[in-house]
């Protein structure tokens, strides 16, 4: 990236947000970064959401990508928009955060300040409670498929206050124009959830890194939906995918019989006592959807 001004795409994915993305806007539309372009890409929301935001802000362009392609594939439709228009990065945003108004140049003076940059986040903040959710993930256990993320800030910054990471917080993240080049992109197999972990595998294949700056507070409002058969269906099903696509056979079979044998069993028998057995058996069909190879959107639409 240039260090002049780099032009600078921020996208805001939109899909059935009940006008939450207004208060995102609102926010965005404040940031002092000068070369910044903003645009909204909804995924053919169905709840007046994408209406109230173009009467709202006429002057935003609200791009409908024609269908739910998913976290991934709604955010991929803007990292292939900033590539084509030549920005020198696109920041991918939440619907549901807030950030203040240094936010944007914040992490471009990350991006633009070392080599070999491929993204840079910020810590995510728990909107309501003002706790930090997560500051930035680093390695990935295959054996029982699990993310390990970080929240101590202490010990881990460089000489400039970045920090540097596996993979980082989803809500508010900058892609620089290097690993947009590289073809990196949010895995569409994925559609959402564990797509963070995935983007940091990719970028060490390219010989990119990533970056957390923790003076970026990500104020991201959702707390999600509790024991959502959705998210416990992705989730069970993307967590094997990475383990198949990235682990050793060894890790797949030890993964596998952990799974199959103890966590499942125990989830299922767990959550149905407590009333929770649209979830277990949605975590079920998602294991057994990730054997089978089932990817992209999957069952979501019939759970």
């Amino acid at each position: 990236m240039s260090n002049a001004s780099p032009r600078v795409l921020v996208s805001v994915l939109n899909f059935n947000s009940g006008g939450c993305a207004l208060a995102t806007l609102e926010c965005l539309m404040r940031q002092d970064y000068p070369a910044l372009d903003l645009i909204v890409f909804d995924n053919a929301s169905t709840d007046g959401s994408r209406e109230a935001i173009q009467e709202a802000y006429p002057n935003i362009p609200v791009v409908n990508t024609g269908a739910n392609l998913g976290y991934c594939g709604g955010n991929n439709a803007a990292l292939d928009r900033g590539l084509q228009r030549g920005y020198d990065a696109v920041v991918i945003a939440n619907h549901d955060i807030e950030v203040g108004p240094e936010a944007v140049g914040r992490l471009v003076r990350v991006a633009t300040g070392r080599g070999s940059v491929g993204i840079v986040g910020g810590q995510e903040v728990d909107a309501h409670s003002g706790a930090l959710r997560v500051l930035g993930g680093r390695r990935y256990n295959f054996w029982l498929s699990r993310r390990r993320w970080i929240r101590d800030a202490r010990m881990l910054a460089t000489t400039d206050g970045a920090i540097a990471m596996d993979y980082v917080q989803g809500a508010f993240v900058l892609v620089t124009r290097t690993a947009l080049d590289c073809g990196i992109r949010l895995n569409e197999d994925l559609f959402a959830y564990a797509d963070e972990v995935d983007l940091g595998f990719q970028l060490s294949r390219a010989l990119l890194h990533a970056y957390v700056d923790p003076s970026v507070f990500v104020q991201h409002r959702s707390r999600g939906i509790p024991f959502s058969p959705v998210e416990g269906y992705l989730m069970q099903r993307n967590r094997w995918y990475l383990v198949r696509r990235y682990g050793r056979l060894s890790h797949r079979v030890v993964n596998f019989v952990i799974t199959l044998f103890l966590e499942l069993p125990i989830k299922v028998l767990v959550r149905t006592i407590q009333g929770h057995s649209r979830y277990a058996r949605a975590c079920v069909l998602g294991f057994l959807d990730g054997v089978r190879g089932v990817t992209g959107m999957g069952r979501v639409a019939h759970l």
